[in-house]
């Protein structure tokens, strides 16, 4: 029975990490989303208002606008880079684990 006991236990922690992991990308996806849309929403606050865009409001939402593809891919790769990283140990750079986790392959290529 204990055994039993210590394998659930050892589950519990493994869905906890697993719901952490989870939350945290969430959370990211969520800033980007965020920053993202933040200058077009104050912009549009403007066009209520009948008033100009002030030009800093359009640089930042020309910026950010497009940025949010690449703001996905790399939360969406973050973990990969960082298994890529931890398996190739001390030897791997994080240019090399980058290239691991978007093209596969092993860490010794």
């Amino acid at each position: 029975k204990q055994e039993n006991n210590m394998a659930s236990y050892g589950e519990s922690n493994i869905n906890r990490s697993n719901s952490r992991l989870v939350l945290n990308r969430a959370i990211a996806y969520s800033i980007s989303y965020f920053l993202t849309w933040s200058f077009a929403v104050i912009g549009g606050g403007f066009d209520a208002a009948n008033v100009e865009w002030p030009t800093a409001i359009w640089y930042l939402t020309s910026i950010f606008n497009p940025l949010q593809g690449f703001f996905n891919f790399v939360i969406y790769i973050f973990p990969k880079v960082m298994r890529a990283k931890s398996r190739g140990g001390d030897n791997t750079t994080w240019f090399q684990a980058f290239k691991i986790a978007f093209w596969g392959g092993t860490p010794n290529q």
